[in-house]
């Protein structure tokens, strides 16, 4: 069963703005989070915007970053959440 198309279409966007809060909300710059994710922060910043859809390296990288987020999927988005905190 394939997810939605819009949902599909959103992900990138609801991933995004996910991720730029939770970064947002620890005082970091997309400069510092990047570096902890090892990252460029061009590649942070298309993240956070939606720009593009992540490939499934830079997730993993996103969610091994220090005390940010951890990625939570299911068939039709994936999202950004606290660590340790169930989405």
């Amino acid at each position: 069963m394939t997810a939605d198309p819009a949902a599909r279409e959103e992900a990138p966007a609801r991933l995004g703005a996910n991720v730029r809060q939770l970064r947002a909300a620890r005082g970091l710059t997309q400069a510092q989070i990047a570096r902890l994710a090892g990252l460029p922060r061009a590649t942070w910043a298309n993240l956070e915007t939606g720009a593009a859809n992540p490939t499934l390296a830079v997730l993993i990288k996103v969610a091994a970053a220090p005390e940010l987020v951890c990625l939570s999927a299911n068939r039709s988005s994936v999202v950004a959440v606290s660590k340790g905190v169930s989405p």
